[in-house]
């Protein structure tokens, strides 16, 4: 399920130069033209929590946060660098983990979660 959204609604601006959002002579009594309102919905970021093992060339990471912590939906990993590196899975659950092998003592790594 989820997070509560919050409802943006859009309002019309009659005088951009003025500020002036009301269409009435009278402001005891403004008139405002509001739109339909939209709901948005706030999602934590997605957290991707490395773990090395420099002595069989391997990073675990955990992945957390974003859409799959509300919904049944998958994280995605593209992207793997260096080429020769390879991961086991190219598609994670909310907290599961994924590893990276084959590579070498200090090297450098990247990847893409979405």
């Amino acid at each position: 399920m989820l997070p509560n959204p919050v409802y943006i609604m859009p309002i019309t601006l009659y005088d951009a130069s003025n500020y002036i959002y009301s269409n009435t002579v009278d402001s005891n009594y403004p008139c405002y033209d509001i739109g339909t309102p939209q709901a948005v919905y706030c999602l934590s970021p997605i957290l991707v929590t490395p773990s090395t093992n420099p002595a069989n060339g391997q990073v675990s990471f955990q992945f957390s946060g974003g859409l799959p912590e509300y919904h049944t939906s998958n994280y995605t990993i593209s992207n793997v660098l260096p080429a020769s590196a390879s991961m086991d899975l190219s598609s994670v659950a909310f907290n599961g983990t994924a590893v990276l092998s084959g590579l070498l003592d200090g090297q450098a790594y990247s990847l893409t979660v979405v």
